[in-house]
């Protein structure tokens, strides 16, 4: 009967080389476990980096937005503030301006007429300083001329006249001037518009003929 070869006694070295692999690979496997959770915790960071800078940059533009819409508000502000003030007192220097028309200098020729003259001469000087005023202050008086294009944006039409020797359309005198203050209109202006029929002969007679 035959035996078995005696096992060799196992070397200690092996088992430590084992030990060693074993915690090799546990230390493997978790850096790359920790590598994987950094990596998954900076890409988060990352997004809401992004995402609080995005909301950052739209509270910077909508700071922005109000900054400039204030500065609008208060020019806005500062340009009309004395509007309500200027409309009252339009009334009056037109009204002033009217009385010296109705008076002219070139009627007054009698001794006692050179005290009036001399009024007139000091009324129109005051109204003339009154008007650069306005001026001063950007209001601009609408007068257009006779024959001028009517303008809806600044003429308001009191009536129509048949003029033959104007353009239909046109205006045919000015009743009231108008008043811009920067770019809005204060107060139109009041026209007299050249109708847009004219007689003509038909048939011997005379007819309205739209234009």
């Amino acid at each position: 009967m035959s035996s078995s070869p005696p096992e060799s006694p196992k070397n200690p070295q092996d088992d430590i080389s084992e030990e060693r692999s074993e915690i090799y690979e546990n230390q493997n496997s978790d850096n790359e476990q920790i590598i994987a959770d950094l990596q998954q915790e900076l890409s988060e960071a990352l997004a809401a980096s992004k995402d609080w800078q995005d909301k950052a940059m739209r509270a910077i533009a909508e700071m922005e937005n109000s900054r400039r819409r204030l500065e609008k508000e208060k020019e806005e502000f500062a340009r009309y503030a004395h509007s309500a003030l200027i409309k009252d007192l339009i009334p009056v220097v037109d009204n002033f301006t009217r009385a010296l028309e109705l008076t002219p200098v070139d009627d007054m020729e009698t001794q006692e007429d050179s005290h009036g003259k001399a009024l007139h001469q000091g009324l129109s000087m005051i109204e003339s300083e009154i008007r650069n005023i306005f001026q001063k202050h950007n209001l601009t008086l609408i007068k257009p001329q006779k024959g001028d294009p009517f303008n809806p944006q600044q003429h308001e039409a009191m009536s129509e006249t048949k003029d033959q020797t104007l353009e239909p359309g046109v205006i045919a005198f000015v009743v009231e001037p108008g008043y811009l203050l920067f770019d809005r209109l204060l107060k139109p202006c009041r026209v007299v518009v050249n109708s847009r029929s004219h007689q003509q002969k038909v048939n011997g007679q005379n007819v309205d003929v739209q234009s």
